[in-house]
């Protein structure tokens, strides 16, 4: 309860890691993984 805001980073973190390990597996089956790289860079 201290500090809320280091532990949603991380479960953040967390969220794109898994993201990226889709798209990895996504780029497989199509242009999907065109639109899912462009998020990741925006961000």
């Amino acid at each position: 309860m201290a500090t809320p805001l280091p532990t949603v980073h991380v479960a953040h973190t967390a969220r794109m890691r898994r993201r990226r390990s889709q798209s990895v597996t996504i780029s497989n089956t199509g242009p999907q993984d065109n639109n899912i790289r462009v998020q990741s860079l925006g961000r």
